[in-house]
């Protein structure tokens, strides 16, 4: 019999009569309200789903997947736990078998990733390279660590650090959700220190411009610039050798540049003989 007004009427064996009405009454349809909370982390189990029942005849039975809860009283809630992204449907039976049902989505963020790009220390030993890194996904702002601690604020955003020696750098990365994630770069330098090596001829003849000097440069990264005096000439490559002719005597210094502007220096001395000289002596003639 459904909800309503209900008049019974009643007929004797003698024909008299007589009736009555009564009101068959029905609760009110159980209602269903779902909140959620979104996975932290892609990939992650932290989701939330918050169901709250209203209408209908309590306790209810509220179920999703194999996790069944029950809420006591009309305006209770009652929530899901370590839930997946994706849909979810949650199912409710109040206490008189009536039911309902309702579906919400768990979002989660793009995967939280990170682009690493260098430039090269210049000159073996030195300091000036950097790493460059780009963050997408996951949830912004995001906290980048090499060593210090810089901010990007945007998704797709960069940041560089400078100063870095060579070695394999990390740079690791927590968003504001508190997910992480790390990559690591080599940071490379000329294989050896840039260092020239000078030999000389010396000048012949006291006062003379015939003295050479050759310099012989190895490490850093060719070609070269070497200088002695107001000349420059080229070493093409490492272990390559250039000479610079018609030197006096005296000490020379030759300073060498390389590709990079990494520079280095020598110094050589060019002698000389002490002056030729010629000392007469005579006999005079005896006789006219």
């Amino acid at each position: 019999m459904i909800a309503g007004a209900k008049t019974v009427s009643v007929i004797d064996n003698k024909g008299c009569t007589t009736s009555g009405a009564i009101t068959v009454g029905q609760p009110t349809a159980p209602s269903l309200s779902l909140s959620k909370t979104d996975v932290s982390c892609f990939g992650g189990s932290d989701g939330t789903v918050t169901a709250t029942v209203s209408g209908g005849t309590a306790p209810y039975s509220v179920t999703l997947g194999a996790t069944t809860q029950t809420i006591s009283s009309s305006g209770g809630s009652t929530t899901f736990t370590g839930l997946t992204a994706g849909s979810k449907t949650v199912s409710v039976s109040d206490a008189k078998s009536c039911t309902t049902s309702g579906s919400i989505t768990v979002n989660q963020p793009a995967a939280l990733s990170e682009s690493l790009t260098k430039v090269d220390v210049s000159c073996n030993g030195g300091n000036n390279g950097s790493v460059t890194i780009t963050v997408s996904g996951g949830t912004a702002p995001y906290q980048v660590t090499l060593g210090t601690t810089k901010t990007i604020n945007v998704d797709g955003g960069s940041t560089t650090f400078a100063s870095q020696t060579a070695g394999s750098k990390t740079v690791s990365v927590t968003d504001a959700k508190g997910c992480t994630t790390s990559a690591s770069i080599t940071v490379n330098e000329p294989a050896a220190a840039l260092s020239v090596t000078l030999s000389k001829t010396d000048v012949s003849c006291f006062g003379g411009s015939d003295g050479t000097v050759t310099a012989t440069v190895i490490g850093g990264t060719a070609p070269y610039s070497v200088t002695l005096g107001a000349t420059t000439q080229t070493i093409s490559t490492s272990g390559g050798s250039t000479t610079f002719t018609g030197l006096t005597v005296g000490s020379k210094t030759v300073s060498v540049t390389d590709a990079k502007s990494c520079t280095t220096s020598g110094s050589i001395l060019i002698s000389q003989p002490a002056a030729l000289s010629l000392t007469l002596s005579k006999t005079d003639v005896s006789c006219n």
